[in-house]
């Protein structure tokens, strides 16, 4: 079984969100026509951020 890092984890997390956004899997906040796109883009990503602190802690403790 493989066994990563947290630089190493950090990478493969970034990679999954990457490839799953790309791919049409994962979609961050939607966009709020009651918020500013100021505000669209910090909720955004905020989760983004969060979704791949939780990956790489996952991934870490492969």
């Amino acid at each position: 079984m493989a066994t990563y890092n947290r630089t190493e984890s950090t990478e493969r997390a970034i990679e999954i969100a990457k490839l799953a956004v790309q791919a049409g899997v994962l979609h961050p906040v939607a966009v709020d026509n009651k918020r500013s796109p100021d505000d669209s883009g910090k909720m955004s990503a905020a989760w983004l951020g969060g979704f791949i602190a939780e990956l790489t802690d996952r991934i870490e403790k492969l």
